[in-house]
């Protein structure tokens, strides 16, 4: 079972206020990958309006969003973490590898974020990636 194949049932407690602040997550979606969080704006919802941390990484990294509904949490954790890797190996200032380690910490903590917010992992899977990521780190 994928990430968003069954979200529990949350909803934000000012619909109204959880729909605007949706509507500008969703337009940083491709059109046709808006209906991940259209088919579950209550979820959805609740997430962005009680975290403004997840909600602009949500605004930042739409990406993240599309391959979690088609790829495992712990796959894209584990690639992320080691494109990461393989591309700090060959920075060669200290900035650029700091911006790379930004996005990738960034994208992960969304990730596990959302599978744990979806009771997809339980509290040794998140502690377990946050692990990794910052054994990384």
């Amino acid at each position: 079972m994928g990430l968003f194949d069954s979200l529990p049932t949350h909803r934000p407690l000012d619909i109204s206020q959880a729909d605007l602040l949706l509507a500008d997550c969703r337009d940083a979606l491709p059109p046709d990958k808006a209906i991940l969080l259209d088919s579950a704006d209550g979820f959805f919802g609740w997430i962005v309006e009680g975290s403004p941390f997840l909600r602009r990484l949500m605004r930042l990294y739409p990406d993240v969003i599309v391959a979690l509904n088609d790829t495992p949490v712990d796959h894209f954790i584990a690639e992320q973490i080691a494109g990461c890797e393989s591309e700090m190996a060959g920075f060669d200032d200290k900035e650029t590898a700091m911006a790379c380690l930004r996005h990738c910490r960034n994208r992960c903590a969304l990730a596990i974020a959302l599978a744990d917010l979806a009771d997809y992992w339980d509290v040794e899977r998140v502690t377990d990636a946050l692990t990794r990521l910052a054994d990384m780190a």
